[in-house]
């Protein structure tokens, strides 16, 4: 949801602006630091943009877009432009309108006083958490054009990853859809015919086969009332905010299923690596990068041992103790972490660690697609075998002189 966040800046100066929050608080909370809060509004109109998520979510500008602008503010910083400089050439060619807006709110927001780092975070709607705590470790580290350009890289990373699962994904999807129609087809048009005549000529009807004509005759009675029904509820979901709750609920189940919470741990640790890669090369201090890191690792460890690595780091421990304690499953990070520290070459070491794991990643999704498109067709050919026995196993029997 969206609010009108009004505050009073440390220099007296009044302003208001919008923010993406869940609750009035979360939007008061994003402001806190910028100065004294004066009031808190939901954005009038609210209920009905905030409730196409969906629609949102086409409009969202991805990781694609991200890493354009990423790669593209890093070299008109480098060629020596002033950031609200870069961000209005930015903003003159961007194609994506929420990216475009958003732009134009980050370099209003810096040429009235603020950090970049500050305005993108009151903008979780079009830029992640992760970042969010990029950008403001690079503007820590003072090396915000190097952590973009790493960021740039990461982010080509992560989209390519995403585009080969949805690639592998696309075969499967289409040959479930064109069963599903075939099979609507037959249950309307054709199974009724073999019904008729079954009853013409008075054969006893196998149980299956009863069950198939029973099946036939409520698509046939009531298919209208079915797909209004969807149409409503399908409208109801993209328009009361409950998209969203079942995105995260399908995440929440993908990461139970076997398969698919070892492709989405492998991911986390992709990006957990590339991140924290990308922080210790911009000279970012240890802790911070860590930290930053950290955020990615938020899916798959709990808060307890995220705080229990920042402790150990806190105290004067190690790179690797500190990635030990986190518990992951793998422990390759732990160890390769442990030879950098040796040999004096974290940075290195880390870098090597998120080749293998983006190594690792295009192996699970190959063996994903090994996997899924011939149980796709082996369950498609299940579903056909049952229709044809159903139908013609009656008539078969008949011609056998078996009824």
């Amino acid at each position: 949801m969206k609010y009108k966040v009004s505050y009073i800046l440390k220099d007296g100066e009044q302003k208001t602006s919008l923010v993406e929050a869940d609750d009035a608080r979360q939007a008061q909370n994003a402001f806190s630091g910028e100065g004294f809060v004066t009031g808190v509004e939901k954005e009038a109109g609210d209920a009905a943009g905030a409730a196409g998520g969906f629609f949102s979510f086409m409009k969202h500008p991805g990781d694609f877009n991200l890493m354009l602008f990423s790669k593209e503010l890093s070299t008109l910083l480098r060629a020596g432009l002033t950031m609200p400089e870069a961000l209005d050439t930015i903003e003159s060619h961007m194609d994506n309108k929420m990216l475009k807006t958003a732009i134009e709110g980050v370099k209003n927001e810096i040429i009235a006083g603020s950090s970049f780092s500050a305005a993108v975070k009151k903008r979780p709607d079009v830029f992640s958490g992760l970042f969010a705590r990029c950008v403001e470790g690079g503007e820590t580290a003072s090396n915000l054009t190097e952590v973009l350009n790493i960021l740039a890289q990461n982010l080509k990373n992560s989209y390519q990853m995403k585009s080969r699962i949805i690639n592998i994904t696309v075969y499967p999807v289409m040959i479930l859809s064109i069963t599903f129609c075939v099979f609507t087809f037959l249950l309307l048009y054709v199974i009724p015919a073999f019904e008729t005549v079954f009853y013409e000529i008075k054969i006893d009807i196998p149980p299956h086969t009863a069950f198939l004509f029973g099946v036939s005759g409520f698509l046939k009675k009531y298919y209208a009332s079915l797909i209004a029904g969807a149409v409503l509820v399908f409208t109801g979901v993209f328009f009361t905010g409950v998209f969203s709750a079942l995105k995260k609920l399908s995440l929440v189940v993908m990461r139970k299923l076997p398969v698919s919470s070892g492709l989405m741990n492998n991911y986390s640790l992709f990006v957990f690596s590339g991140m924290l890669s990308a922080m210790l090369r911009s000279a970012a201090p240890a802790l911070e990068s860590f930290s930053t890191a950290l955020f990615a690792l938020r899916d798959i460890t709990d808060a307890p041992r995220r705080d229990a690595a920042m402790e150990i780091l806190k105290t004067g421990g190690s790179f690797s103790k500190a990635v030990a304690s986190l518990g992951l499953a793998d422990g390759v990070m732990a160890r390769m972490c442990a030879v950098g520290e040796r040999s004096g070459k974290i940075a290195d070491m880390v870098e090597m660690i998120n080749e293998y794991y983006l190594e690792n990643l295009q192996n699970s999704i190959e063996r994903l697609a090994e996997v899924l498109e011939p149980l796709i067709i082996f369950l498609t050919g299940i579903f056909i075998a049952a229709l044809i026995l159903s139908v013609f196993l009656p008539i078969i029997k008949l011609t056998m002189g078996g009824i």
